[in-house]
C-alpha cells in the first residue's frame, strides 16, 4: 500500500471514532494525510502484524534522530533496548489481536544516544471486512515529566532522611543510596569537615583501596600539613579546589553554582598536564577506571562544609542541567547535616552533662519557682531518701523540714541566697527515715531562655564528717 494510501485509512480509522464531533469543513484528503503527519506534535508510528514500521511522522523522526526513509521496513528494535523490546512487542501483538485499547511506556534511545520515555497509545486499523491490518501508536514524550517528577521525589526522600533519628552514618548512606538510584552512577561519596581535612563520611560503590588512597585531602610537604599564607591548609587534587571554591574556570568545567564535572577525567588530566596549574591532580579516579567525575559542593548558607562526589565508569554521564539539580539537592543537604551535626554536638554536651550531674558526690537540684523539679540527681535522692517522684508531688521544703518554723527559717534564707545576699547556708534537714542530717545548702537564680530557674546544691556534712574521722 503506498503511503497516502495507509495514511488515509488511518485518517478514517479517526474519523470512524470521531462521529459524534460537528461535521467540519471538507478538506482534500489527498493532501490532508502528509500535511497532519507533517505538523503533528504527537509522535506517530505505524506497523504492520509482523512488527514492520509503515509510516514514521516528522514528530518521530525528529525525537529519534532518524529519517522515514531509514526506519520504514524496519522493526522498533533500533529504538527499544533488548530488555524492554519483549514486552514491547506484546503489546504489538495484543493490539493485533485487536485487544484494544491499549498504552504502555517505555523508552526510545535516539541517534544521538539521548534517552526519552514515551507513552503510548495504541491501537489498531482494520480493512473492510475486519481483520486488523495494521498497529497504530501515537506517542507523547514524557521524559522531562518524568525527570521533574524524579527529582521531586529525590528532594523529598532526602530530606525525609535527615528528618529521621537515624545517626549520621546510617543517614548520610541512605542519602547515597537515594542519589545514585536517580543517576545510576557507579559510586558516590560525601566528603565532611573533620577538624582540617575532608575525608570521606560515607561512600558507595568505591574499592576499599580507592577510599585509603583518597581519605584526606590534606596536602603535606616534608611530614608537616601544608598552609597558605592566611594559614589555612591546603587541599588535594579537584576535591580540595571545589571545597575551598577556587577553581579555574578557563581550565575545567563548572557549573554557574561552582560545581565540576567532567565526561573524561583521563583525558581532562592530560590536558591539564601542558598547562601551567597551581594544584596537584592526582587521577586516582582515572587509575581506578572511572570517565564521568561530578564534585557537588555542599552549601550551609555561603560556606561549603562538604563534597557529594558522583562518580561513573561510563564517558559524558553527566549533564549541566543535572547538575545544576544536585547543587540544589546540595544545599538543602549542607544545611541539613550541619543543623544535624550541631544538634548531635549539643545532645552529646547534654548527655555528658547529665552524666556529671548524675555521678556527682553533692546533691545537684534545678526546679522552678512554684517547685516543679526539672534535674534532681541520684545525690540528692541518697542524702535525703526522697525520689523526685516524691519531691514533684509533695514539695521539697514540706518533705525535709516537716517542723513548720525549721521550714520557715529555711524558706527565709533561700530568698536571702536568691537575692544574692548569701552565698551558702549551713541547716539540719529531715530524711526520709526520720534521721537529722546536717548539710550545707547554696541556691543559685538562673536565667534560661527567658526564664527564671533555681540550681541548689546540697552536701552531706555528716558524710564528710565521717570521711575525714577516717582519716
Amino acid at each position: 500500500m503506498t503511503e497516502n494510501g495507509v495514511l488515509l485509512n488511518y485518517l478514517k480509522f479517526l474519523s470512524r471514532n470521531r462521529k459524534s464531533q460537528p461535521q467540519q469543513q471538507q478538506v482534500n484528503t489527498h493532501t490532508m494525510p502528509s500535511e497532519m503527519f507533517s505538523v503533528s506534535e504527537a509522535l506517530i508510528v505505524i506497523m504492520d502484524k509482523e512488527e514492520k514500521i509503515v509510516e514514521f511522522n516528522a514528530a518521530a523522526e525528529r525525537l529519534s534522530g532518524y529519517t522515514r526513509q531509514e526506519m520504514v521496513g524496519k522493526t522498533l528494535a533500533g529504538l527499544v533496548s533488548q530488555e524492554e523490546l519483549r514486552w514491547v512487542s506484546e503489546a504489538i501483538q495484543e493490539v493485533a489481536g485487536d485487544n484494544i485499547p491499549y498504552s504502555i511506556e517505555n523508552h526510545w534511545q535516539a541517534k544521538d544516544g539521548s534517552k526519552h520515555l514515551i507513552h503510548w497509545a495504541i491501537t489498531n486499523i482494520k480493512t473492510p471486512d475486519g481483520k486488523v491490518q495494521y498497529v497504530v501508536g501515537t506517542g507523547v514524550d514524557i521524559t522531562e515529566i518524568n525527570q521533574l517528577e524524579k527529582r521531586r521525589n529525590l528532594l523529598m526522600n532526602i530530606l525525609h532522611t535527615l528528618a529521621s533519628s537515624h545517626t549520621e552514618k546510617d543517614t548520610l548512606k541512605a542519602i547515597l543510596q537515594q542519589i545514585q538510584d536517580y543517576t545510576g552512577c557507579d559510586a558516590a561519596g560525601i566528603r565532611l569537615r573533620k577538624g582540617q581535612d575532608f575525608p570521606y563520611a560515607e561512600a558507595v560503590g568505591f574499592s576499599d583501596k580507592f577510599l585509603t588512597r583518597e581519605a584526606s585531602l590534606c596536602v603535606y610537604q616534608n611530614g608537616e600539613m601544608a598552609r597558605n599564607d592566611d594559614g589555612v591548609p591546603e587541599l588535594d587534587c579537584m576535591c580540595g579546589r571545589v571545597i575551598r571554591g577556587d577553581l579555574d574556570e578557563t581550565l575545567v568545567s563548572l557549573s554557574s553554582c561552582g560545581a565540576f564535572y567532567t565526561g573524561d577525567i583521563t583525558q581532562l588530566c592530560s590536558e591539564l598536564g601542558g598547562k601551567n596549574i597551581e594544584f596537584n591532580v592526582r587521577n586516582h579516579c582515572g587509575a581506578e577506571g572511572y570517565r564521568s567525575i561530578a564534585l557537588i559542593p555542599l552549601r550551609s548558607q555561603d560556606e561549603i562544609v562538604g563534597l557529594l562526589q558522583l562518580n561513573d565508569r561510563k564517558p559524558h554521564k553527566f549533564s549541566e542541567d543535572n547538575i545544576e539539580f544536585l547543587n540544589l539537592a546540595g544545599k538543602s543537604i549542607g544545611t541539613a547535616l550541619t543543623r544535624f551535626r550541631a544538634e548531635q554536638a549539643h545532645r552529646r554536651s547534654e548527655m555528658l552533662l547529665e552524666e556529671i550531674i548524675q555521678k556527682a558526690q553533692d546533691g545537684f537540684s534545678l526546679t522552678t519557682p512554684e517547685g516543679r523539679v526539672i534535674i534532681y540527681n541520684k545525690a540528692m535522692e541518697e542524702i535525703s531518701g526522697y525520689t523526685r517522684e516524691e519531691v514533684d508531688r509533695h514539695g521539697w521544703y514540706y518533705l525535709i523540714f516537716p517542723v513548720e518554723e525549721d521550714r520557715k527559717l529555711a524558706i527565709q534564707k533561700a530568698r536571702l541566697a536568691i537575692a544574692g545576699k548569701l552565698e551558702h547556708y549551713e541547716l539540719q534537714i529531715t530524711c526520709k527515715d526520720g534521721t537529722k542530717k546536717p548539710v550545707i545548702l547554696s541556691l543559685t537564680p538562673l536565667e534560661i531562655d527567658g526564664q527564671t530557674f533555681n540550681f541548689t546544691v546540697m552536701i552531706d556534712l555528716f558524710k564528710k564528717y565521717k570521711t575525714e574521722d577516717m582519716f
